[in-house]
């Protein structure tokens, strides 16, 4: 019997940062699920609540869909149509994958900037509940709309390799 050692994956930034959202997403959702059964206990058991957990669990609701947004975005979990992309082989298809990323990435330039600006809008403005600055909530746009707008040039920088080797390993 022949055992072959298999080379160990060489993890990248992306996996690592991958990682750390998983786990903040955890901790997150964990912390809404903690904070809505509290405020259910107060209200059916004493008669009061805690106003200022509706508006935190809302807040890290945007958080995780931001992240998971962006998580979804890497492994290519958005929804999308391969109609044409699937009848392609080799540099054609290439370059059809390549053009699509650049239309993704002007248009991620467009909400990286309406991010920006809709952040210095309302980056110190209180929120009700809480007078938290709203700027903590619009950061979640930022951060997601600036972390796909690098995902997709470092597929595109996949791609044009692709093309060079006239290869197929489109992600």
């Amino acid at each position: 019997m022949l055992i072959m050692e298999e080379k160990p994956k060489k993890l990248t930034i992306t996996d690592g940062l991958t990682k750390v959202l998983n786990v903040t997403i955890a901790i997150v959702l964990f912390s809404m699920v903690g904070m809505i059964f509290l405020n259910a206990v107060l209200r059916y058991a004493f008669n009061t609540s805690w106003p200022a957990s509706e508006e935190l669990s809302r807040y890290l609701f945007v958080w995780v869909t931001m992240l998971g947004a962006v998580i979804a975005y890497k492994d290519n979990g958005h929804v999308g149509v391969d109609l044409v992309v699937s009848k392609l082989k080799g540099r054609t298809k290439e370059a059809f994958v390549l053009a699509t990323r650049v239309l993704v990435l002007a248009m991620l330039g467009l909400l990286v900037h309406g991010a920006l600006n809709y952040y210095s809008l309302v980056a110190t403005t209180p929120s009700v509940a809480t007078n938290l600055p709203m700027g903590v909530v619009a950061a979640s746009l930022v951060v997601c709309s600036v972390s796909m707008f690098f995902m997709t040039i470092t597929k595109m920088v996949q791609n044009v390799k692709n093309f060079i080797k006239g290869g197929e390993d489109v992600q």
